[in-house]
């Protein structure tokens, strides 16, 4: 299989991952890009909490060194990214994202909301599925990641679980919900 070394991911906190660069502003972002430039990645990753601006400033660094960029950016809307020239777009829900932060859609919740009202019929979707194509930029879709957010008996039931909490510290939550006390948590005695 082809290999595409990534970056850590870029964000600001509170943090998720362990392996997050703090980039809360657009001078830390251009040299956390250089300094990623100087290692073996050709991508660079935007996550969650970055605000347009650091976004912005992210994605022309990375061109300019000559490096691809993927966001997995829940405050900067699709439109805002693909102005700033962004390769793809992780986890299919960021289509839709708002251009803020503390957003009252900024949980999964609020994500299912937002989808769940959400005209694939709109002009609006037409202009941004046509402006994806014609930019060639990809849309990593995430929809089992997703959906098993989703459900939490779905996600409790995740046979790699513990593999994925080494990575990811809100699935510690999920194994904790299986242990017997999480799972007679709100059932009526």
């Amino acid at each position: 299989p082809d290999i595409i070394p990534t970056s850590p991911v870029l964000s600001t906190p509170p943090l998720e991952w362990p392996f997050t660069h703090i980039t809360e502003t657009p001078e830390a972002a251009r040299r956390a890009v250089q300094r990623l430039d100087r290692g073996n990645v050709s991508t660079v990753a935007l996550h969650h909490r970055l605000t347009p601006e650091v976004a912005r400033a992210t994605i022309e660094e990375a061109r300019r060194h000559g490096l691809y960029t993927a966001a997995d950016v829940k405050h900067v809307s699709a439109d805002r990214l693909l102005e700033a020239g962004v390769d793809c777009i992780e986890c299919v829900a960021n289509l839709c994202s708002p251009d803020h932060p503390g957003s009252p859609t900024a949980s999964v919740a609020g994500e299912m909301r937002r989808w769940s009202h959400l005209d694939l019929a709109s002009d609006r979707v037409a202009r941004l599925i046509d402006r994806l194509a014609d930019e060639e930029v990809f849309v990593t879709t995430s929809l089992l990641n997703t959906e098993r957010w989703c459900s939490v008996e779905a996600m409790i039931e995740e046979p790699h679980l513990e593999y994925m909490a080494t990575v990811m510290p809100r699935a510690e939550k999920m194994i904790e919900v299986r242990q017997a006390v999480g799972k007679g948590r709100g059932k009526k005695p």
